[in-house]
């Protein structure tokens, strides 16, 4: 799958160069706002591509925001999802962590068949790696899947999957990978 950004000319971008097949993801980002994300992600979808946009919890302002992406993202047909807390700072509402965000999915009928969380196999960097572990096991119930940061060490890879296996995590986990990028831009992105 590719990750792409929600900028003004991407989508033109994608349809000239991306094959139908390959999945993508949107990211949010707080300077672009989630319009921005749905806009690009249901544009994609109406054109064929299975899209996988980010619902940044902390971006969303409550339940009543969050029941309306719902019914947007299902209008367009998507059926997945990626919940990572995000960084808005200050939250714009109620949800200051992606778990308060995936338990009002449940409550709302798990409308999404595939949910992707968040992993750090090279820790996070600003977040202690004990709170993302135990973030993400108090995530797992809500999830279908683990979507791992950016990483570039495989043996980081290797001893992360291990170490969450030994403590029955047992998702499914998808590793993030750099695609063909200028340096200057990947390390801006990293």
């Amino acid at each position: 799958r590719y990750e792409v950004m929600p900028t003004a000319p991407i989508a033109d971008k994608v349809r000239a160069h991306v094959p139908l097949t390959v999945p993508l993801t949107v990211t949010a980002a707080p300077g672009k706002g989630l319009g921005a994300t749905f806009d690009l992600a249901t544009s994609l979808a109406d054109s064929g591509y299975r899209v996988v946009p980010h619902v940044a919890a902390r971006m969303i302002s409550g339940r009543d925001e969050l029941v309306d992406i719902v019914a947007r993202l299902k209008e367009h047909d998507i059926s997945g999802i990626f919940v990572p807390a995000g960084d808005a700072d200050p939250p714009a509402g109620a949800y200051h962590g992606a778990v308060d965000l995936l338990r009002d999915l449940d409550e709302i009928g798990n409308p999404f068949s595939h949910v992707g969380i968040t992993g750090y196999p090279e820790s996070h960097p600003s977040i202690d790696d004990d709170v993302t572990i135990q973030s993400m096991w108090d995530k797992r119930q809500h999830a279908t899947h683990i979507i791992s940061n950016m990483t570039f060490d495989a043996e980081s890879i290797s001893t992360w999957v291990e170490r969450m296996r030994r403590r029955g995590m047992q998702l499914p986990v998808v590793i993030g990978v750099p695609g063909p990028v200028e340096r200057t831009k990947l390390l801006g992105m990293a």
